[in-house]
């Protein structure tokens, strides 16, 4: 059977065109032609949705969580900045940023992975009890800063992650429902065009009976003409 796809023959008796891929701008992956690299529009399907998931899907949920990791640095860096570390003179503060963002990778600063006396837990300097900047920093854990001031960071990473979930727990459920209609029709077409194993058997029963039945009666025929011409034409001679 043929078979074409976005307008155009990809399968035509006994000819065929071959698909291929190539990467495009923003880590997305384009369907084409491999003849003439012509694009081709996928349909609903796995091959479809494959795209639509590396194209579309993934990319939204990474730009929600680099929106979330974005306002969560500028927070911490911010309160951070304007702290002490123990071995700070005083003065104005050092301004230390605890995270950088180095070609779009976060990390913690070097200086204070290799000097951990220079986190900026005190707002006041030369005071090694004071650990009101680390209270600061603990706090954005519940402080509304996100969506304009209605959400924490907790609530709005728990968001994120249940918003996932509900997607993943949809699809599945989607295939689950598109499996089942699958097999429905399915049974239905075996039913209209398909051979019944029980139905199949029974006819065999049926006609072995009437072979059966056949045989007895040829037999019986075949004993009465025996009878008829080899006996009662004895009778006088």
């Amino acid at each position: 059977a043929d078979v074409t796809l976005d307008g155009r023959a990809l399968v035509d008796g006994q000819n065929y065109e071959q698909l291929a891929s190539q990467p495009a701008a923003g880590g997305n992956i384009d369907v084409v032609w491999a003849s003439d690299n012509a694009a081709v529009t996928l349909p609903p399907g796995e091959l479809g949705s494959l795209q639509r998931v590396n194209n579309h899907l993934i990319p939204d949920v990474q730009a929600k969580f680099d929106e979330f990791f974005t306002a969560l640095v500028d927070e911490v860096n911010a309160i951070h900045q304007n702290g002490y570390g123990m071995s700070d003179p005083a003065g104005p503060p050092p301004g230390r940023e605890f995270f950088t963002v180095t070609g779009g990778i976060y990390g913690v600063n070097a200086a204070l992975q290799a000097d951990p006396q220079l986190i900026a837990a005190a707002q006041n300097a030369g005071q090694p009890g004071d650990n009101t900047n680390a209270l600061a920093l603990a706090s954005l854990a519940t402080a509304k800063t996100m969506n304009g001031g209605t959400t924490s960071f907790n609530e709005h990473y728990g968001f994120l992650v249940a918003g996932i979930g509900s997607d993943a727990r949809r699809v599945d459920d989607a295939l689950a429902n598109r499996t089942a209609y699958v097999g429905y029709l399915e049974n239905q077409r075996q039913s209209v065009a398909g051979v019944s194993l029980d139905e199949e058997v029974a006819n065999l029963i049926k006609f072995q009976h009437a072979y059966q039945a056949a045989a007895r009666a040829m037999t019986a025929a075949d004993q009465a003409l025996d009878t008829i011409i080899n006996r009662m034409g004895l009778v006088g001679r």
